[in-house]
């Protein structure tokens, strides 16, 4: 089964994600969803992106929420 990590869900505004999905195909999908992508640029991006560091910074809260479920 094909992971899709831009599928729809509730009443969201930003999209968190890790350096890893620091592409544009994920940023224009993202952003057709009508959500903010919320995405640290890589290191090697020629042009940088702007993102909200405030709430990134706040991501592992929901990744600590996530791995309590799993388990």
């Amino acid at each position: 089964m094909f992971y899709n990590p831009v599928r729809k869900s509730g009443k969201a505004q930003w999209r968190l994600a890790n350096r890893c999905y620091d592409a544009e195909w994920f940023r224009d999908a993202v952003e057709k969803k009508d959500h903010q992508p919320c995405v640290p640029d890589r290191k090697s991006r020629s042009m940088p992106v702007q993102y909200e560091a405030h709430r990134y910074k706040h991501r592992n809260r929901i990744e600590i929420m996530l791995g309590r479920l799993y388990d």
